[in-house]
């Protein structure tokens, strides 16, 4: 932490140990708030709690030693305006984990006007901290004990889940399973072929192959494509409230964002992509 007389002029984030994808944008942040608001009662990174704190407390044991009031500097202090905003699309897609993600790259490499909104501070979700493997049933039989079929997948997930999931979505995850992977795998995703314990089954499966072997290595690829696109627009920190009615259809969607101003999207189609259907009836 570098500071002048009164105030702090830069933090440094030297070294770490703490997950990439999940730490990422609290390392990058954090430090940026804190020198902006002169304050370390800043906004923290939904998901990066342990992050967020040892940053916080570097930097309140820095400011100790240079003979800093912590005290003063853990006051809260506002100094975002609201603004509100209408934008136009052709979809809007609510919630950036996998499913939402994958949704706004297909819309948008068609051509399509997107806009994706996300209320956590990065996108992933709790897709990015899953374990990263995902099914690769393939034709054949039980060999060696490992299940490869679609129906034995089938079986092995609806076991899983009590029989809470919905069957014929779980059957077309795994009949599309091939063709998924060739598409995240056009998008950077990479995976190598595993065996997994799965309540009792044994299932082939790809595990993701990237930086952390985890969720987080399908997400970030992906959303770094969407970041390349002129025709995406991404709202990080906003939460979804409303979805807009007019005579029984719906037509866009009503957030708020981290400011505290309204984001009207007025949308031809909108994609709720908030939560995972894996044991929601």
């Amino acid at each position: 932490v570098t500071f002048s007389e009164n105030a702090i002029l830069n933090i440094e984030v030297v070294s770490h140990n703490e997950t990439p994808s999940i730490c990422d944008v609290a390392m990058e942040r954090i430090p940026q708030e804190i020198v902006s608001q002169q304050s370390l009662a800043v906004d923290v990174i939904s998901g990066a709690t342990e992050s967020n704190n040892a940053i916080l407390s570097a930097v309140a044991s820095c400011v100790k030693l240079a003979n800093g009031n912590v005290d003063e500097l853990l006051a809260k202090r506002n100094t975002q305006t609201a603004v509100n905003e209408e934008v136009e699309a052709d979809i809007v897609v609510v919630g950036a984990g996998f499913a939402g993600l994958t949704a706004a790259v297909e819309a948008a490499d068609r051509g399509l006007k997107v806009v994706l909104i996300e209320k956590l501070s990065d996108v992933g979700g709790s897709s990015k901290m899953s374990s990263g493997k995902f099914p690769a049933p393939q034709s054949g039989d039980i060999q060696d004990g490992v299940i490869s079929t679609v129906e034995g997948f089938v079986d092995a997930w609806m076991a899983r889940t009590e029989n809470m999931a919905d069957q014929s979505l779980v059957s077309m995850v795994n009949e599309n399973a091939e063709e998924t992977f060739s598409w995240l795998a056009d998008h950077g995703a990479l995976f190598t072929p595993a065996v997994t314990s799965f309540t009792g089954y044994k299932l082939s499966n790809y595990s993701a192959a990237g930086e952390t072997g985890r969720g987080g290595d399908v997400t970030t690829p992906l959303y770094q494509h969407l970041l390349t696109l002129e025709n995406v627009s991404i709202y990080l920190d906003t939460s979804a409230k409303t979805l807009n009615l007019q005579e029984g259809i719906i037509t866009g969607v009503k957030s708020i964002k981290k400011d505290g101003g309204e984001l009207v999207v007025n949308a031809k189609a909108v994609i709720l992509a908030t939560g995972g259907y894996d044991q929601n009836p």
